[in-house]
C-alpha cells in the first residue's frame, strides 16, 4: 500500500539523471521524438504535467508481480461494463466525470466486494483531470480513500495501479517523494516501467527540481536540436514551452509561439489556447488573458472545452475570468449559459423592451429542483418577478409546489423567504397540487375562500378529477360541483355555468368508464358465444374476441372450425386475424381464400400493411410468384401506408429469396416494388447482387453491382464481391471491379475495400500491402485528441495485425502508447495481446482475464478450424453438417458452439441452431450462448412469432449477467407491443430494470409499448391511464424520463387507427393546457408533418406556439429526415409553418441534403439559390457534398468549392444521424474529416465488422481526405 503519509513527507533521494538513465534502460522503445521532447519537458516546464482539463485522463495498465490472484467475479459482467461505457462515455463527450457519477460507481463496487483490476484502475483514473470541479487537494484525498478501500476489499495493485496513482498526483499538483514511492513499489514486488518513470521525471519537472529548469534560451535550442534531428515539435512540445512564457507573462513569445504552432498543429489551438490562459491566470497575468481568448472560436464543437476550462478555473479560484469566458458563449442557445449569464440576458432584454416569458426561467428552475436547492428556487421566484414575468400556475405546479409535502407547507415556506407573490398562477397551482393528491377538503377550503381570486374552473379541471377519482367523499363531490356551479368567480367565459360544469361532469364520467376487465379465456369465450346463439342474441363481438384468442393461441385449425360453424356472424377484424394465422402456418391456400373472399382487389376495403406483406412472404416462399406480386400492386392501389417497417419486411422477403438462389424471384419483386415506387432505402436493391453471390455467379453479380450503380448511383455489396473474388483467385474480375471503383470513386476507394476485403478473408500479408502498418498508426495517432473515439477498439484492430504480422516488437509499443493515453483496455484487447506475448515467448505484463470470449485464439481442433472458416463464409448449412458429424465427445471439439448459432440464426435457420445449442449443452458442463448469439436467438424467435421463448432466452441471459443487445430488447418489445400482450410487457420492464441505461434504449420506449398494447385490445381508456401520469411524472422529475409518445403516435398513425390518434392527440393538448408540458404535443405536431398533413400542423401549432421552443426535439427530427430519400417535404413543411424559429443554416443544410438523395437537381439548386438570397452561410461540408453532387450530374457549381486541405493537420467533426426515441434502433455516424494532402477525396463504406479498425461503431460511412 501507498503510505499517504511518507509520500508526503519523504525528503528526495533519487536525483532526476539517475530517473532518466533507469526510464531509458526500463524500455528501447523511446523514440527520438519521446527523448527530445522529454528534455525539453526537463529544462523548460516545472507546469509541464499541470492539470490537463480538456483531455481524456490517460490509462495505463502492466506489471509483473510475483504472485497473481485470480479475480474472483461475483456480480455479473454487464455491472461493471455499465460503469465503464458511462465513465467511458461521459469523458469522449464531454472530458470530464461528474462527481456524484464517481461515487455511485465507487459505491456500487464498494459493496460488490472484490474488485477487479479494471474496476479499481477506473476509479483512481478518474480522480485527476476529469473532475475539474473538485479542488485538487479533495481529489487526491478521494483517490487515497479509493486506494485504501480496495486494498481492504482484496484488489490486487499491479504497475498500471501506481501509474495511475502517480499520473492523478501530477495532475493534482500534489507533492510526494519519488524516492519513497518507488520503495513501496519495491515492497509490493511490483516493477516500475517506462511510464512510471516518464511520470516521477514529470513530478521532479513540476516541483522546479532541475537546474536551469527556467533558461528560456536552453528551451528554444532544444527546439532546433528537435528540427536537426528531422524530428517536427508536436502540440505537447510547444504547449511545454507556452506554459513558461505565461508564467513570465511574456505575451510577445507566446504569439510568436502561436504562430509557428498554427502553421503545424492549428486543430488542436482552441485546446493550447484555453490551457495558455491557465496558466495565465495562475501566474497572476489576467491581463493577458483577453489577447488570448480572442484567438479562440467560441462554436458549439468547443463547448465541452469551455466548459472544463470554466469549472477549472473557478475551482481554482478565478470566477471573473470564468465568467467573461463563459460570456463567449453567449451568441449561442440558452441551454449552453449558467444561471448568472441566463439572468443577465433577460436583464438585457428587459432593458430593450422585449418580452420576458415564464418558460425562459423554467431550466434555471428545474436545475434547482434537482439539487434540491430550495434557496435557488426562491431566487429566482424573487427575479422573475423584480423582472416583472409573470408567475403562471405551470411555474408554481411544476417547479414549486413538487418540492413540499402539501400546497400549505410551500404557501408558509414562500411567505417566510419574501417570495409569496399572491396571484392567478399561485392560487391555481395551489388548487392543483391538493386536488392531485387527493385532498378534497383543502380544494373545499380554497374555492370556498373569499381570498381566492377569479380562475376558470378549466385551468384546474383535469387535476380535480383525478382528485375526484381518488376519494371515495361523495358528499365533497357534491359540496365542489355545486360551488363550480354557484360561485362564478369559476366559470368566467360563455355560455356559462351550466355549460362549464357540465363539461366538467362529462368528462369525469368518461374518466370512469369500465375498460379494465380481464380478458376471458378460450373456453369461457366457447361457452358465452353458445349460450348467446341458443337465446338469439348477437353474437359478433363474442366471435371477434373468440376467434383473436386463437389465433393467439396459434390454434388455426380450431379457429377456422370456429369461422365455418359461425360465418355468417364473421366480420371483417376475424378475418383479418385468420389471415395472418394461417400465413404464419404456411396454409397459403387457405389464406388467398379468405383475402379473396373478404378483401377482394376490386373491393374499396383494404387489409392493414403487415398481412399483406405477411401474404407476400408466404405466397413467393411457396412458388407462387405472380399472386405476390398482384398482392404488391393491390397495396399500391388501395393507397396501403408504408412504414419502416414495412421496408425492413420487403427487404427480408428479398433476401430470403436471394439467398434460395431465385434469381427470377429477387429481379420480378424488386422490379414491381421499384415500379410501385416502395423503395424507400437503398439497401432494397441489395438482394439483386446477393442472389447471383449465392449461386457464385461472380460475373452476374458484377454486372449487377455496376448496373444498380448506374440506375441508382449506389455501390451495393462492393465488399462481399471483393471476398468472394479473393476467395476464388479471381484476378480478372478483380481488377475490372477495382478499375469500376478506382474510375469512380478513386483509387484510395479501390484500396480501402480492397484492404478490408483482405482482412476479412485472411490475407494478412496481401492487406499489408494496400495499406502498410504506418498508414493506420497514422489514423490513430491523429484522432488522439477528438472527443467521441473509442482509443481502445482503435488500437484493438493495430494489434490484429501485429499479431497477423508476427510482430511482438510493435504490438509493445502499442501497449506502451495505451498506458501513455490513460486507456482502460477491454478484456478482448488485454487476451490479444496477451496471445502475441506468449506465442514469441515473452512475459505478459499484466494479470491476463481469466474468462477468455468467443475469440479467444486457443488451438481449436481441424473440425473447428472449417466450421468456423464455413461461418464466415455464410455457409452456416456446411458447418451444421460437419458439426454433426463430429464424433468426439471431448468438450474442446464445442469451442465453436457460439460462432455456428449466430451464423445459423443469421440464416434464418433456427432448429439447427437450437440443435447445437442442445448438444453444447450436453457436452459441456455450465455452456451458455454468449450474449451475440442469444441476441441473435431472441431475434429469430420474435420474427418466427415465439414471444414466450424470446422472453425465456432474454431472462436467462440476464439471470446469467449477460448483456443483451439493443436490436434484441427492441424486437421484442415491439412484437409484444403489436400483439396487445399488456401482461408480458410490465414482467419485461421489471426484468430489465436499469439494464435499458446499459443499452441505450429510451426510457420511453416500454411505457409507448404498453400504451400501443392498450390500444391492440381496443382498451384506450386504459392506454391514457396509463400513459398520462408517466408524461406528467416525466416532465417534472428529471429522473423519470418518460417524455415521448412518438413511437406511440407514429405506429397509430401508420395503421390507420384514427380513434386511437384522436384521443392520443387530446391527451397531448390537456398535457400542454394544464400542465405545459409540450414535448408530447411536439411529437403530435411532427407526426402531423411526417404524415403530411400540414393543414392540422398548421392548426395545432398556432393553439400551441410554446412548440417552437422544443428545438433539440425539432433538429433531431430534421436530422433523421435527412438521412433517407423521399423526406424533403417534411422540412419544406417545417421552413413554412415555422421558419423563424429554425437555424437557417442546419435546415437549409437538410433540406438541401433530402434534393441530393432524391436526385432532384433542380430543387437542390433552388434552394441553394434561395438560401444565397437570405444571406445564410452554409458549413464548408455542406459546400463540399453539394459540389460533389452537382459535378457528380455534370452541372456547373456557381460557388469557389471549398478544397481538400486545410491548414491544420486534421479536422474532424461528427455528425450522427440519431434514432428518435421510438424506434431504438442503432445510429449512423458520418464523420467528415480533411488531412492536409494533395486532396484525393474518397468514401470508404465499412461493411464488415472489420469496420472498427477506426474505432467507430460497424454500419458507419466515413468520408475521409487523406495524404496518398
Amino acid at each position: 500500500m501507498v503510505n499517504h503519509q511518507s509520500v508526503l513527507c519523504s525528503p528526495v533521494m533519487i536525483s532526476l539523471p539517475v530517473l532518466l538513465k533507469r526510464g531509458i534502460a526500463t524500455s528501447k522503445l523511446f523514440s527520438p521524438t519521446g527523448l527530445l521532447s522529454l528534455g525539453l519537458k526537463v529544462i523548460v516546464s516545472r507546469n509541464m504535467n499541470q492539470l490537463r482539463f480538456l483531455t481524456l485522463a490517460p490509462q495505463e495498465e502492466g506489471a509483473v508481480k510475483e504472485e497473481p490472484v485470480s479475480e474472483v467475479r461475483t456480480r455479473p459482467t454487464w455491472k461493471f461494463d455499465w460503469a465503464l461505457n458511462k465513465v467511458d462515455n461521459s469523458v469522449r463527450k464531454t472530458g470530464r466525470i461528474p462527481k456524484a457519477l464517481l461515487l455511485k460507481i465507487f459505491q456500487e463496487i464498494s459493496k460488490a466486494g472484490c474488485p477487479g483490476s479494471n474496476q479499481t484502475l477506473l476509479l483512481l483514473q478518474s480522480c485527476g483531470a476529469v473532475l475539474p470541479e473538485v479542488s485538487s487537494p479533495e481529489r487526491t484525498e478521494l483517490a487515497h480513500m479509493i486506494w485504501d478501500k480496495m486494498k481492504e476489499l482484496g484488489a490486487v495493485f499491479d504497475t498500471s495501479h501506481y501509474n495511475a496513482l502517480l499520473k492523478v498526483y501530477i495532475q493534482n499538483e500534489h507533492k510526494f517523494s519519488p524516492t519513497e514511492f518507488l520503495a513501496r513499489m519495491e515492497e509490493a514486488n511490483v516493477k516500475p516501467n517506462r511510464v512510471t518513470y516518464q511520470r516521477l521525471i514529470a513530478a521532479y519537472c513540476n516541483e522546479g527540481d532541475i537546474e536551469g529548469a527556467r533558461d528560456m534560451k536552453s528551451a528554444e535550442n532544444i527546439l532546433s536540436v528537435m528540427r536537426m534531428a528531422g524530428v517536427e515539435p508536436g502540440p505537447d512540445t510547444y504547449l511545454s514551452l507556452l506554459n513558461v512564457y505565461a508564467e513570465k507573462g511574456d505575451t510577445d513569445s507566446i504569439k510568436k509561439t502561436l504562430e509557428q504552432v498554427e502553421k503545424t498543429e492549428g486543430y488542436f489551438m482552441d485546446r493550447i489556447l484555453m490551457q495558455v490562459i491557465f496558466s495565465l491566470a495562475k501566474a497572476g497575468y489576467p491581463q493577458h488573458i483577453e489577447d488570448i481568448k480572442g484567438r479562440i472560436r467560441f462554436e458549439k464543437d468547443v463547448i465541452p472545452d469551455v466548459m472544463n476550462l470554466c469549472l477549472t478555473l473557478i475551482t481554482h479560484g478565478f470566477e471573473d475570468i470564468s465568467f467573461s469566458i463563459l460570456k463567449s458563449l453567449s451568441h449561442l442557445s440558452r441551454e449552453d449559459m449558467d444561471q448568472a449569464l441566463a439572468i443577465d440576458v433577460m436583464k438585457l432584454m428587459k432593458e430593450e423592451g422585449l418580452p420576458l416569458r415564464p418558460h425562459y426561467c423554467w431550466p434555471l428552475l428545474a436545475a434547482c429542483q434537482k439539487e434540491n436547492n430550495l434557496k435557488g428556487i426562491f431566487e429566482v421566484l424573487k427575479t422573475m418577478h423584480k423582472l416583472g414575468v409573470d408567475l403562471d400556475a405551470e411555474t408554481y405546479t411544476d417547479y414549486v409546489f413538487k418540492n413540499f409535502a402539501d400546497a400549505e407547507t410551500a404557501h408558509a415556506q414562500l411567505k417566510e423567504n419574501g417570495c409569496l407573490f399572491e396571484s392567478v398562477g399561485l392560487y391555481t397551482a395551489e388548487l392543483r397540487s391538493e386536488a392531485l393528491h387527493g385532498r378534497l377538503d383543502k380544494v373545499l377550503s380554497l374555492l370556498s375562500s373569499a381570498n381566492t381570486p377569479a380562475i376558470d374552473c378549466r385551468l384546474f379541471r383535469n387535476s380535480l378529477i383525478l382528485g375526484f377519482k381518488s376519494s371515495d367523499d361523495v358528499q365533497l363531490w357534491s359540496k365542489i360541483t355545486e360551488l363550480l356551479y354557484k360561485d362564478e368567480r369559476y366559470c368566467l367565459t360563455p355560455p356559462g355555468p351550466t355549460e362549464a360544469v357540465g363539461y366538467f361532469l362529462y368528462h369525469l364520467i368518461d374518466s370512469m368508464s369500465d375498460s379494465e376487465s380481464a380478458k376471458p379465456d378460450v373456453s369461457a369465450l366457447e361457452k358465452k358465444l353458445e349460450k348467446r346463439k341458443a337465446e338469439n342474441q348477437p353474437i359478433t363481438d363474442v366471435l371477434k374476441q373468440l376467434i383473436h384468442a386463437l389465433c393467439e393461441e396459434e390454434n388455426m385449425q380450431k379457429a377456422l372450425e370456429v369461422k365455418a360453424k359461425y360465418e355468417p356472424d364473421m366480420v371483417v377484424g376475424g378475418y383479418a386475424a385468420l389471415i395472418n394465422l394461417c400465413c404464419r402456418h404456411d396454409n397459403v391456400e387457405e389464406a388467398m381464400n379468405l383475402k379473396e373472399k373478404v378483401f377482394p382487389r376490386n373491393s374499396p376495403v383494404a387489409l392493414d400493411c403487415g398481412k399483406y406483406v405477411a401474404l407476400v412472404e408466404v405466397l413467393q416462399k411457396h412458388g407462387r410468384l405472380e399472386d405476390a406480386i398482384n398482392i404488391l400492386t393491390e397495396m399500391k392501389e388501395k393507397d396501403v401506408p408504408i412504414s419502416g417497417r414495412t421496408v425492413a419486411s420487403f427487404l427480408r422477403i428479398l433476401n430470403a429469396a436471394a439467398m434460395r438462389g431465385e434469381v427470377e424471384t429477387v429481379n420480378r419483386l424488386h422490379e414491381t416494388i421499384a415500379d410501385l415506387g416502395l423503395v424507400k432505402t437503398a439497401a432494397l436493391h441489395a438482394p439483386l447482387i446477393t442472389v447471383h453471390l449465392e449461386k457464385d455467379d461472380m460475373p452476374a453479380a458484377l454486372e449487377t453491382l455496376i448496373s444498380c450503380y448506374k440506375k441508382y448511383g449506389k455501390i451495393l455489396q462492393l465488399h462481399n464481391i471483393y471476398c468472394k473474388l479473393i476467395e476464388k483467385g479471381d484476378a480478372d474480375l478483380l481488377e475490372k471491379v477495382s478499375d469500376f471503383v478506382s474510375r469512380e470513386y478513386g483509387d484510395m476507394m479501390a484500396l480501402y475495400d480492397l484492404f478490408f476485403a483482405f482482412l476479412q478473408t485472411g490475407k494478412y500479408k496481401e492487406a499489408k500491402k494496400v495499406i502498410e502498418m504506418e498508414t493506420l498508426e497514422q489514423l490513430v495517432e491523429l484522432t488522439r485528441n477528438l472527443f467521441e473515439c473509442d482509443r481502445d477498439e482503435m488500437y484493438y484492430h493495430l494489434l490484429e495485425l501485429c499479431e497477423s504480422n508476427k510482430d511482438w516488437g510493435k504490438a509493445e509499443a502499442i501497449w506502451t502508447k495505451i498506458q501513455e493515453e490513460n486507456i482502460i483496455p477491454r478484456e478482448k484487447t488485454l487476451i490479444l495481446l496477451a496471445d502475441i506475448y506468449e506465442k514469441n515467448g515473452q512475459v505478459v505484463p499484466f494479470e491476463v482475464p481469466k474468462g477468455r470470449p468467443d475469440d479467444s485464439r486457443s488451438a481449436a481442433s481441424g473440425e473447428e478450424l472449417k466450421i468456423r472458416m464455413l461461418c464466415k463464409k455464410n455457409k452456416a448449412k456446411e458447418a451444421y453438417d460437419i458439426f454433426r458429424s463430429m464424433q468426439e465427445k471431448d468438450e474442446s471439439h464445442y469451442r465453436s458452439c457460439d460462432i455456428l448459432v449466430k451464423a445459423l440464426l443469421a440464416q434464418n435457420c433456427l432448429h439447427e441452431a437450437l440443435d447445437v445449442k442442445r448438444i453444447a449443452e450436453t457436452h459441456i458442463k455450465g455452456f451458455t450462448l454468449n450474449s451475440a448469439a442469444s441476441s441473435l436467438l431472441i431475434i429469430s424467435q420474435v420474427r418466427r412469432d415465439y414471444l414466450k421463448d424470446a422472453l425465456a432466452v432474454l431472462k436467462g441471459m440476464l439471470d446469467s449477467g449477460m448483456l443483451p443487445t439493443k436490436p434484441a430488447v427492441t424486437a421484442l418489445i415491439q412484437a409484444l407491443a403489436e400483439k396487445g400482450d399488456v401482461k408480458s410487457l410490465q414482467v419485461l420492464e421489471n426484468m430489465l430494470g436499469d439494464v435499458t441505461k446499459s443499452l441505450g434504449l429510451s426510457a420511453s420506449i416500454i411505457p409507448n409499448a404498453i400504451a400501443l398494447a392498450h390500444t391492440k385490445s381496443n382498451d384506450l381508456d386504459a392506454a391514457v391511464k396509463y400513459l398520462e401520469p408517466l408524461l406528467i411524472s416525466g416532465a417534472q422529475n428529471p429522473d423519470q424520463a418518460v417524455k415521448s409518445i412518438a413511437y406511440l403516435l407514429r405506429i397509430v398513425s401508420e395503421e390507420g387507427l384514427e380513434p386511437a390518434f384522436e384521443k392520443f392527440g387530446a391527451m397531448a393538448e390537456r398535457l400542454a393546457s394544464q400542465f405545459g408540458i409540450y414535448r408530447p404535443v411536439t411529437d403530435l405536431f411532427l407526426q402531423y408533418i411526417s404524415a403530411d398533413r400540414v393543414d392540422d400542423a398548421r392548426s395545432l401549432i398556432q393553439r400551441w406556439n410554446a412548440i417552437v421552443q422544443e428545438r433539440r426535439t425539432l433538429g433531431r427530427f430534421m436530422a433523421r429526415s435527412a438521412s433517407r430519400p423521399g423526406q424533403a417535404k417534411k422540412i419544406e413543411a417545417l421552413l413554412e409553418l415555422i421558419p423563424e424559429h429554425l437555424d437557417p443554416a442546419a435546415a437549409y443544410q437538410y433540406l438541401l441534403r433530402c434534393y441530393e438523395l432524391d436526385g432532384d437537381v433542380a430543387s437542390v439548386k433552388a434552394t441553394y439559390e434561395k438560401a444565397k438570397a437570405k444571406n445564410i452561410e452554409l458549413h464548408e461540408m455542406t459546400l463540399k457534398s453539394l459540389a460533389t453532387f452537382l459535378k457528380k450530374v455534370g452541372e456547373p457549381v456557381p460557388f469557389t468549392e471549398p478544397p481538400n486541405t486545410c491548414s491544420l493537420g486534421w479536422f474532424a467533426s461528427a455528425s450522427v444521424n440519431q434514432q428518435s426515441e421510438e424506434t431504438q434502433y442503432p445510429s449512423k455516424l458520418v464523420v467528415p474529416a480533411v488531412v492536409q494532402s494533395e486532396g484525393i477525396f474518397l468514401r470508404v463504406q465499412i461493411l464488415s465488422y472489420k469496420s472498427k479498425v477506426l474505432g467507430f461503431p460497424s454500419d458507419v460511412e466515413i468520408r475521409i481526405d487523406m495524404e496518398v
